[in-house]
């Protein structure tokens, strides 16, 4: 049985979102336009060019879009509008990005198995069966804890978070507190 507390994949994945955007901020890819930290209890904006798709057959880019985003984290709204721009530079609660970085909306997983998440990448070379067997059952029966499912979930849904899945469609396990304790986990964390 593998060590579900020992350092994995999943960590490293998360480790990884938190350097590259250390890194972006520090090697001018993306940058505070004056000194200072972004506070996250304000509103705050980011200035680059985004993408999204309004409708499934059309991509929109916007250059120099102005994205304002309030002090829930939710965007309140979109602009070009350059004293807005100026505002925030001038408070210290914008991020530029360079002129060739942009950015994408949240991403969809419509499939995750949210129990499995502490043997990600475990045996993949074992059959499904054994693989099953000797380790996702196994998993699943410690849901039965819920400080466990707490651990694993809160942990799952942060990950992902992290990493740009805004939405997920999640699979839990045959136990309700289980369950419930990871609908409660993305409410709280603003994934839907």
């Amino acid at each position: 049985m593998i060590d579900l507390l020992k350092p994995s994949r999943r960590e490293f994945i998360g480790l990884g979102a938190a350097v590259g955007a250390t890194w972006a901020l520090s090697s001018g890819i993306a940058q505070a336009a004056a000194p200072g930290v972004v506070h996250p209890t304000t509103e705050w904006a980011i200035k680059c060019t985004a993408m999204h798709t309004p409708s499934p057959s059309q991509l929109e880019v916007l250059q120099d879009a102005l994205i304002v985003i309030g002090a829930d984290g939710v965007i309140t709204r979109v602009e070009s509008n350059a004293e807005s721009a100026k505002h925030f530079r001038e408070t210290g609660r914008l991020i530029e990005f360079g002129p060739s970085h942009y950015l994408l909306p949240g991403l969809i997983d419509t499939h995750v198995h949210a129990p499995q998440w502490p043997q990600m990448g475990t045996a993949l070379d074992l059959p499904l069966e054994k693989w099953l067997i000797e380790y996702t059952f196994k998993t699943e029966a410690r849901y039965a804890d819920p400080e466990f499912a707490r651990r694993m979930y809160t942990d799952l849904v942060a990950t992902l978070l992290a990493n740009g899945t805004t939405t997920a469609v999640y699979y839990g396990s045959l136990h309700l507190p289980a369950t419930q304790i990871l609908a409660e986990l993305c409410l709280k964390q603003g994934q839907i």
